[in-house]
């Protein structure tokens, strides 16, 4: 299934191939363009948005075709191990709205606010990261998974103003159109296709 591809791509998948270890291929000779536009990948659990996402960033290798990136990627996937839990609480706890004090052990944390001291965490290494770097790509899979409402718009807020590029894995359709792509990777029966939001 080939796909059109944009102008100036970032990055660019050609007759890409991938298969899981039991034998099931999730799709075979995709070829998709990642431009500079915020794109969101969607579709129902289980078509391969992660896989894509991690594919995009360089996380994954295919099975067969090619991969090219003309941009430094940053890839930020969501943990809640207490190892990913940033050092300083304080400055975290503001920007993830907790109502905890600074010195609150990371074992006292509940699940939700654990998950969200992770992910902003992560966020802003990653955001870091990426403008210490001159990173084009910020790849962000499934970043709200098992946060409430309140921690779903603190990630919001912590992705307004990235100059690079954004792609968004996410079954979450209200967090993806809060960062308003301008194109999507969407799950068809013939495959996958990149396509302007309507």
């Amino acid at each position: 299934m080939a796909a059109a591809t944009p102008t100036g791509a970032l990055v660019a998948l050609h007759h890409v191939s991938f298969r899981f270890d039991d034998g099931f291929t999730l799709f075979a000779s995709l070829d998709l363009a990642i431009d500079r536009t915020p794109t969101g990948i969607v579709g129902r659990n289980g078509v391969g948005k992660s896989v894509l996402a991690q594919l995009i960033a360089g996380r994954r290798a295919p099975l067969s075709g090619t991969i090219d990136r003309h941009t430094p990627v940053v890839y930020v996937v969501q943990r809640n191990d207490d190892d990913d839990a940033p050092a300083n609480m304080r400055t975290v706890a503001e920007i993830a709205a907790l109502d905890v004090q600074p010195a609150t052990p990371v074992h006292a944390l509940s699940g939700g606010q654990l998950a969200r001291v992770a992910l902003i965490g992560a966020l802003i290494g990653a955001l870091i990261g990426a403008l210490l770097s001159d990173a084009g790509l910020l790849v962000l899979d499934e970043p709200t998974n098992h946060l409430d409402l309140e921690s779903v718009r603190a990630v919001e807020a912590a992705l307004v103003g990235f100059p690079g590029a954004l792609v968004v894995a996410s079954h979450d359709t209200a967090f993806l159109a809060a960062l308003e792509p301008t194109h999507t990777m969407q799950w068809h029966r013939d495959g996958w296709r990149y396509e302007p939001v309507a």
